[in-house]
């Protein structure tokens, strides 16, 4: 930190003063991350906002009204079709995987598109249900889109422990490194079950065995985080 009154963020002050970048964009990092990681730091539940209010901020109220409105579309075409979706390549693949879950290259970036628009910002008791349909359409020749949704399942419901072994296990298992939303998905899912598990020095071993490290400010934050927890026991 360079200043109380602006503080800059990064391995070097002077760095981030060239390059104009600030607390903002990390702490917009962590809010609007496809992992719910602000709430799960805070152990606040998801709630269901009636209207917007001063102390709701307007991004991400939106993005909030983004996935209310994902599930009811979800809904709605459950019950008839609805016109011009036709074409819509996401709607249609989480549609049809509640019928057949697929093993395509594509079903799955359809479910990490859904996971990053309902989980952050909807509660459990809306969002696992819908993971669990999806999960009951999964025959045991999908395993690996099958381990997804169990993934994206137990990031709705908090269920670290399922949360941490789905994660490395699906980044051991070879998912293409060039896909960098999928690896800083997976990543920041276990970094963030092992810090809740209270088992971060696992994730140091298992980050120097594989070579990676995807997310640079979010691993020191929330490897930090970790260090002050345990400092603190």
């Amino acid at each position: 930190m360079n200043s109380d009154y602006f503080p800059y963020l990064a391995f070097s002050a002077p760095k981030s003063l060239f390059l104009h970048v600030n607390t903002h964009r990390y702490l917009s990092e962590l809010r609007y991350a496809p992992v719910p990681i602000l709430p799960v730091l805070n152990d606040l539940p998801l709630q269901y906002i009636e209207t917007a209010g001063r102390q709701h901020h307007f991004i991400f109220y939106q993005r909030y009204q983004v996935a209310k409105d994902t599930m009811e579309l979800l809904r709605r075409v459950e019950e008839l079709p609805v016109p011009g979706l036709q074409a819509n390549r996401f709607v249609n693949d989480i549609v049809a995987m509640q019928n057949d879950c697929g093993s395509s290259p594509g079903h799955i970036r359809s479910l990490y598109k859904l996971a990053g628009r309902v989980n952050p910002f909807l509660p459990a008791d809306e969002t696992v249900p819908l993971w669990s349909r999806l999960e009951a359409a999964c025959e045991a020749e999908n395993a690996e889109t099958k381990r997804w949704i169990e993934l994206h399942k137990s990031i709705a419901g908090r269920d670290y422990a399922t949360m941490a072994a789905a994660s490395r296990e699906l980044i051991a298992g070879g998912v293409s490194r060039h896909d960098k939303d999928l690896w800083d998905y997976l990543w920041t899912s276990y970094l963030l079950a092992s810090l809740e598990l209270g088992t971060g020095e696992q994730v140091v071993a298992f980050a120097n065995a594989q070579g990676l490290a995807p997310n640079a400010h979010q691993t020191i934050i929330l490897l930090n985080i970790f260090g002050v927890r345990a400092a603190g026991r």
